[in-house]
Formats: structure tokens, sequence, C-alpha cells
């Protein structure tokens, strides 16, 4: 559930930046340098210390950081929740989504060995298609997937591996064993 709640977060806060999106996500790298700090993680799960409290830290962060008013009001939102615990996955999924809606991803494309540059380039131009221009891309070999390729988007896994090939027949032959 709590990956799920996550995304919903997310979800909500990807719709609350609208045009804004830039200044937020600033604002939610600055958060995140803090939080990394044991003592502020344990201030705000601290549920002896009143929400007011934690509302005027905030508050006090945002002025001198000069955070965005929306940004600051979800965190508080979050915190009331009490799931400040899950601000790191919320905002991975923030960034994520964000990409998305800007038509943008992190790929890490998968093969068994290295693609020459007509092969990675006909698995951009499919991807490209389907979902955008990736902002960054990992290259990475694995023998284990015997061939083809694995395409892994921040939303979406392509699975054009022998693996994943043979993986699908084994389900399909199941099925239909069972279905008789």
């Amino acid at each position: 559930m709590k990956g799920r709640a996550e995304y919903v977060y997310a979800r909500v806060l990807v719709d609350l930046v609208k045009d804004n999106s830039e200044e937020v996500s600033a604002g939610i790298r600055s958060l995140l340098c803090a939080c990394e700090d044991r003592d502020v993680r344990a201030f705000f799960v601290d549920p002896t210390v009143p929400f007011g409290v934690k509302v005027a830290a905030l508050r006090d962060v945002q002025k001198a950081c000069a955070l965005d008013d929306t940004l600051v009001s979800f965190v508080c939102v979050v915190v009331e929740d009490g799931l400040f615990a899950s601000l790191g996955g919320i905002f991975e999924k923030f960034f994520a989504l964000l990409r998305r809606k800007l038509g943008k991803f992190n790929l890490e494309i998968i093969s068994a060995a290295p693609l020459t540059e007509k092969e990675e380039s006909k698995i951009l131009r499919m991807l490209r298609a389907q979902y955008g221009d990736p902002e960054a891309i990992i290259r990475r070999t694995d023998p284990g997937i015997l061939g083809g390729f694995v395409a892994k988007g921040d939303t979406f896994t392509v699975d054009a591996s022998y693996v994943g090939q043979l993986r699908e027949l084994t389900r399909i032959s199941k099925e239909a064993v069972f279905s008789i």
C-alpha cells in the first residue's frame, strides 16, 4: 500500500504544480537535502511533536529557502497524514510522473551483448514513438537475457528479450494445460 499511497500523493503534486514545475522541482531538491538529516526526519515523524510546531518549522524553512507555497502546503498535508517518512518516495514518483507529463523519461537499455549504433537507434526510435524522449540513457549488458533487449523507463518496461519471450511462452503453456 505504501507504494500506491506515494503514487497518489505524487500524482496530486504533479497536478498542483501545473506550470511551476521548475521552481517546485528545485524546492523539492532542497527539501530532500534537508530531510537527509536524521534529526530532521526524527522531528517530523515524532508523534509527540504537535502538528502546528511542524508546520511552523516548515514555514521557517520556506522563508529561509524561498520555497514555493504550494510545495510547502503539500508537505504540510503529508506531515499531517503521518507520511513524512514516505516523502522521498513521493518525490521520486513525482519526478517520474513529471518527466512523463513532459514527454521525458529515464531509460535503461539492457541487452545480452553491447548494441550496435543501428540496433540502439532502432530501439530508441520505437520507444520515442510510444513514450517520448529519454532524458538519460543507461546501457547495460546482461548475458542472462540470452538475446533481444529490455528497456526500462520510469513508468514502463518493454521486455523484448529471449528470456522474456520464453517466460511468456511458459505462462501461455501453463494456462493452456490448466484450462483443459
